[in-house]
């Protein structure tokens, strides 16, 4: 099923109830929502996040008037669909993403990306790397194109209708070999193609511990300042002062620390030690 495309003048009604909603303008009928158990968004952060979604929104249909937004949605690890809690599994494999999937209104192709959820509050600054792909009719049998940065396709994938597949590099990387694939629980053979992106990776992981630090619920203590990061893998950790109450001289000190996904950006833990 297609998910619902958004009139002009239904966007303009969603924005300006969230920004009723922001002003604090309607709270009986945020009440009135409550009491009877209707979902809906009333902290601050969520509305905040309903309306640069929006804007995101808003931008793409400007921005490619060729293209035909299907769908938003967001996907998790198909376990948690089939009776798995998070409880059950790996943190690392509880991480949530966007699925964004548009079509060419003159060719028909069509145009996919899942990547980190948290990217949609950043729709200027994080690029969409993950998994983009494109489906097509090339020479004339279905083909997918793959890759990891929005139009840069690293490999193609061909069908010839009947009982072949064909994997194409999309530039020479010679011949490779099946090997255990390191980020596959399961280690299953396969064939890795490398994207050196390493600097996208960093300032990403960067721009999403800034915000987690920010967004770090420390109590009644008020944060003076910090050592800035202290950076070993997938973990990051930083030594903050905090002004103290007694007489404001010597700043008390705490460590804040937070752990990424191994090679991702899902932040898989964040704590106060």
């Amino acid at each position: 099923m297609k998910a619902p495309i958004f009139s002009e003048i239904e966007i303009a009604t969603l924005m300006k109830a969230v920004a009723y909603l922001q002003a604090n303008k309607v709270q009986e009928l945020v009440d009135d929502f409550n009491e009877s158990d209707c979902m809906f968004l009333t902290s601050e952060y969520d509305l905040n996040a309903l309306e640069t979604k929006l804007n995101l929104y808003i931008s793409i249909q400007n921005d490619n008037p060729n293209t035909v937004n299907i769908l938003n949605s967001t996907i998790q690890d198909w376990r948690l669909s089939e009776g798995y809690k998070e409880s059950d599994m790996k943190p690392d494999h509880c991480g949530k993403y966007s699925l964004n999937i548009e079509q060419s209104k003159a060719t028909g192709q069509i145009f996919f990306s899942v990547y980190n959820r948290e990217f949609d509050k950043h729709p200027k600054d994080i690029p969409r790397f993950g998994l983009n792909g494109l489906i097509e009719i090339r020479d004339g049998v279905p083909a997918v194109s793959l890759g990891i940065n929005p139009d840069e396709n690293v490999i193609h994938i061909m069908s010839n209708n009947s009982n072949e597949l064909a994997v194409i590099p999309e530039n020479d990387a010679g011949i490779k070999t099946w090997l255990p694939v390191e980020f596959c629980e399961a280690k299953y053979k396969g064939l890795c193609f490398q994207v050196d992106d390493f600097d996208t990776l960093m300032e990403t992981r960067t721009l999403l511990a800034n915000e987690a630090f920010r967004g770090f619920d420390f109590g009644e203590r008020v944060v003076k300042n910090d050592n800035g990061w202290e950076i070993e893998d997938t973990h990051w950790s930083k030594t903050v002062f905090f002004e103290n109450p007694a007489d404001g001289s010597d700043p008390l000190n705490g460590h804040f620390k937070l752990t990424f996904v191994e090679n991702g950006t899902h932040i898989i833990s964040k704590l106060e030690e």
